[in-house]
């Protein structure tokens, strides 16, 4: 089992022969957990490999059994939560200050470019790293338009300057 920060759970597999098992020799006691790994393969699937506390096939019961198994297609059903794709203003209403976060999908390189209320072109400003700030308090109070543009991508958000 992994938890939700992607690290193996090893405590949960207590009992009916799961979890660590000690493997005696007459020179050497050796101690084996039920899964020792979880490895990532080229393909985009899972390694997971360990030892066997009684492992029994059918045919064989060997308990000092290895085993690597490859897990295919780990969709459980859970949707994964996509990143929305918005251009963040911040703060606004703002007096001086706005603050532009870009999504991580969007291109690192974009331009700013804010616009009035009638449409007329203010200010353009290229942002690096999805993010950027500016002083704006030279612009009268209203509301604004903020456009983000890179590629063939184009994000819009409104922002209040008081």
């Amino acid at each position: 089992m992994i938890d939700d920060m992607g690290n193996l759970i090893t405590d949960v597999f207590d009992g009916s022969g799961c979890g660590a098992y000690d493997y005696v020799t007459p020179s050497l006691t050796t101690t084996y957990k039920y899964i020792s790994g979880i490895v990532p393969a080229p393909d985009g699937s899972f390694y997971i490999h360990g030892g066997y506390h009684g492992y029994d096939d059918g045919t064989t019961n060997d308990t000092t059994q290895r085993f690597v198994s490859k897990l295919y297609g780990l969709d459980v059903g859970v949707q994964e939560r996509a990143e929305p794709t918005v251009l963040r203003v911040f703060p606004s209403p703002s007096s001086a200050i706005l603050n532009v976060a870009l999504p991580i999908s969007f291109p690192k390189e974009s331009a700013i470019t804010i616009f009035d209320h009638l449409g007329r072109q203010i200010a353009r400003h290229l942002v690096f790293d999805h993010s950027g700030t500016w002083d704006l308090r030279s612009l009268e109070p209203g509301c604004y338009y903020v456009h983000a543009s890179g590629d063939d991508e184009l994000l819009f958000s409104k922002w209040i300057k008081q």
